[in-house]
C-alpha cells in the first residue's frame, strides 16, 4: 500500500538549489501530481523534480569537466612570469604611469602590482601586462 501524498506532506525531490536529493514539503498539487515543493534543508521553493530525474541531474553534474582551481592557475602564471623576467635586467624597468609610452616586451615597475612585462599593446592607448599575480590591462599615452 503506497503512502498518500498531500499538500503539507513530505516527499523526496531533487533540490535545484542544493543540487541533491532531499526531503521536501509539498506546497502545491494539481490533481494527484505534485507541482511545487519547499526544501526542508535550504527552504528553497521550486518545481517538483522526481528522484529518478534528480539522479540523472546528479550524474550529469558529476560528469562536467573539472576546472583548475584559481590557486593552480596563479602558480602557472607566476612560473611563466618568473621564467620571462629571469632573462631581463630588472634595474632598467620603466616606472609605470598612465602618461608613459610603452612598447611590447618592455619591463615596467608598477606601484601596486610590481614588476611586469608588456605582452601586448592594444588600441594604441592600452597595454596588456603580465605581472606575477596575473595579467592586467592598463592605459598609457594619456
Amino acid at each position: 500500500m503506497s503512502k498518500k501524498i498531500s499538500v503539507g506532506g513530505e516527499i523526496d525531490s531533487y533540490c535545484t538549489k542544493c543540487k541533491m536529493l532531499l526531503t521536501h514539503t509539498v506546497k502545491a498539487m494539481v490533481g494527484k501530481d505534485v507541482k511545487r515543493v519547499i526544501c526542508n534543508t535550504c527552504n528553497g521553493e521550486h518545481n517538483y523534480v522526481s528522484p529518478t530525474d534528480g539522479k540523472k541531474r546528479v550524474k550529469a553534474a558529476s560528469k562536467k569537466k573539472e576546472v583548475t582551481p584559481k590557486e593552480n592557475q596563479g602558480e602557472k602564471i607566476s612560473a611563466v612570469w618568473e621564467k620571462t623576467i629571469s632573462n631581463m635586467d630588472t634595474s632598467n624597468a620603466k616606472i609605470y604611469s598612465m602618461s608613459g609610452d610603452f612598447e611590447e616586451n618592455e619591463l615596467i615597475d608598477h606601484k601596486k602590482f610590481g614588476l611586469g612585462i608588456i605582452s601586448e599593446v592594444k588600441l594604441d592607448n592600452k597595454i596588456d601586462v603580465l605581472f606575477q599575480k596575473g595579467n592586467k590591462l592598463l592605459v598609457h599615452k594619456r
